[in-house]
């Protein structure tokens, strides 16, 4: 009688952990399936920022276009305002950069393209590259700013150090990314853009400037 009493207990125990166990392993999928089905409809290019290093890119003119309106539609494209790092703006002058400098260049490469119009200066500091371009006799105007410091902070409040999340939070998906970073532009492809260098999924390097659609 003992040892039926015992397996009596003994079933009735498996049953009650079985039973108990069952609802929450359905919970748990619901809550995977619902977590997936959230993350497909914010993200209709199958963009995962945490490898990232996979993504080719948008490749075809309607690729673009889907792009560009998720964007916007998320106010994350790339605009006017995407024009500042630390204190330096783009097209801000040499003479008006000057005052921002945080210290002597620790040196000065000029380049002449040789076509007797279009000259450059690209100055090097700790933490910071400036690229300065004039054309006949206008001022060196600032096009290409390059920062690997945390004091410099972009326009939308991203700086080195800061993860890939917060990349995508601040920037949304990036029209591809290659060797050069994580690499953000307006749809038309002139006008300002930012290249975020990523490493073990954090930001390594921030670069904003000015392109033309040539």
């Amino acid at each position: 009688m003992k040892k039926v009493m015992i397996l009596l207990i003994t079933i009735v125990l498996c049953f009650g952990v079985v039973a108990c166990g069952e609802p929450q392993s359905q919970e748990n999928q619901g809550t995977t399936v619902q977590a997936t089905t959230a993350a497909a409809l914010e993200n209709p290019f199958g963009f995962d920022p945490n490898h990232a290093a996979s993504w080719a890119g948008l490749i075809t003119q309607d690729d673009w276009q889907k792009w560009a309106d998720w964007m916007k539609s998320k106010g994350l494209q790339i605009s006017k305002k995407d024009n500042s790092l630390g204190d330096f703006k783009i097209k801000m002058s040499l003479d008006d950069a000057r005052q921002y400098f945080p210290s002597k260049a620790l040196s000065e490469k000029p380049y002449d393209y040789g076509n007797g119009i279009t000259k450059m200066s690209t100055l090097t500091f700790k933490d910071l590259t400036l690229a300065f371009v004039k054309e006949n006799n206008t001022p060196f105007m600032l096009f290409n700013i390059e920062a690997t410091g945390a004091q410099y902070v972009t326009s939308r409040g991203l700086k080195v150090g800061d993860s890939v999340a917060r990349i995508y939070a601040l920037y949304g998906v990036p029209i591809r990314v290659d060797r050069d970073g994580w690499a953000y532009s307006p749809a038309s492809g002139a006008g300002n853009f930012v290249t975020i260098k990523v490493k073990n999924k954090t930001v390594q390097s921030i670069k904003v400037g000015f392109a033309t659609k040539d």
